[in-house]
């Protein structure tokens, strides 16, 4: 680094000839090492494609898995290519491991989307107590 020509650093690297002159070269070193270097500009982070999380909260309701592999960004890339065309062309996979793991995929969906809550035993509940505040609040979250 300090071999570059024209680096100030350079002239620290000579055995000084008096205790003045090491005096001056150590306040050099000083003042370059707190000097800041120039910044940079950062290139921009690439913008992620939107997500539509309607239509992908309703393709995992459905169990659209070809819905899913083509909305969800994060899916499509965790799948490989062949079996990312299958699930394109033919909606669903061959291969029982990957199917166990999309089904995973679409109830961890829908349990991060509920909260843990179980909204179907809930709605059941408040109708047996003709709780219609309850129901109305459910049925506004789609159960």
């Amino acid at each position: 680094l300090a071999a570059a020509h024209g680096n100030p650093l350079k002239e620290l690297l000579r055995e000084a000839d008096s205790f003045r002159h090491r005096r001056e070269q150590l306040d050099s070193a000083a003042s370059l090492m707190l000097e800041r270097p120039p910044i940079e500009p950062r290139a921009a982070p690439p913008q992620e494609e939107p997500v539509d999380l309607e239509a992908l909260r309703s393709a995992a309701e459905r169990s659209d898995l070809k819905a899913l592999a083509q909305m969800d960004v994060r899916l499509r890339s965790a799948l490989d290519g062949d079996a990312r065309l299958q699930l394109v062309r033919e909606g669903e996979l061959s291969d029982p491991a990957a199917q166990s793991a999309l089904r995973l995929y679409q109830e961890s969906f829908k349990c991060l989307e509920t909260g843990g809550r179980d909204y179907v035993r809930e709605a059941f509940q408040a109708v047996m107590r003709d709780d219609a505040e309850v129901l109305s609040a459910l049925l506004e979250k789609r159960v």
